[in-house]
């Protein structure tokens, strides 16, 4: 994480004007892109209860034992963004890629290896992408020249964040169970940034696998659902 100037004085070096929705949602795609967010997207705040119904269905269904704390209270929460922040207005989906290159083939009698999942290579994302959401929306707040009721979202929090990114136009939903961003594949980080105005919503897409199904096939144990 950043370990800069505190948040709020960051945001006022940036100060800038702006006063349409319009003007807001382009100055806050420039400023995810700048902090290092590769896509973004909006979408309003509102109830989501066709998430709640999957993830009921899926809780009674078993897909979910293991995670105790997933049951029913958990998905009420994740479908009610103003049940996390009454004051929210527009939802912003943000994602960055963690593509890397591939590994180099290990040389054969280097002894037990196995493969770690790559988006585990680095630093825990958590605090690095949550660090770089608050300050977006510090530096909307500073550009409105007003204090701006927001909470970022990664991962950890009840928030649908696939959900949200697929409303705000930002991908689809593969089959392989995570958000297609174009131009990035599915090797993406997403958080949520929930904030108290509205601003132009996007539009899901239409697009989809098509036929496809690689991802089905390969899955050694078949755990994905699709």
């Amino acid at each position: 994480p950043d370990s800069g100037p505190p948040v709020a004085q960051r945001a006022a070096a940036r100060h800038t004007e702006v006063v349409t929705p319009q003007e807001l949602a382009a100055f806050i795609r420039t400023e995810a892109h700048r902090l290092g967010f590769q896509a973004v997207g909006f979408t309003p705040a509102d109830d989501l209860p066709s998430t709640e119904q999957v993830m009921l269905e899926r809780i009674d269904a078993g897909l979910l034992r293991g995670l105790p704390w997933f049951d029913a209270d958990w998905a009420d929460l994740c479908s009610h963004p103003r049940k996390l922040l009454p004051e929210a207005r527009t939802l912003v989906a943000l994602a960055a890629s963690y593509r890397t290159a591939d590994p180099e083939a290990p040389e054969a009698g280097d002894g037990p290896r196995g493969r770690v999942a790559r988006y585990a290579w680095g630093a825990d994302y958590h605090p690095i992408l949550r660090q770089r959401a608050k300050l977006l929306a510090a530096n909307v707040a500073a550009a409105l020249g007003r204090p701006a009721a927001s909470r970022a979202f990664v991962d950890i929090a009840p928030m649908p964040e696939r959900e949200v990114a697929r409303r705000a136009g930002m991908g689809w939903m593969g089959k392989n169970t995570n958000v297609m961003v174009k131009g990035l594949g599915s090797w993406v980080f997403l958080a949520v940034l929930a904030l108290d105005m509205d601003l132009p919503a996007g539009e899901p897409l239409a697009t989809h696998c098509g036929d496809c199904d690689l991802c089905l096939r390969a899955c050694p144990t078949g755990a994905i659902v699709a």
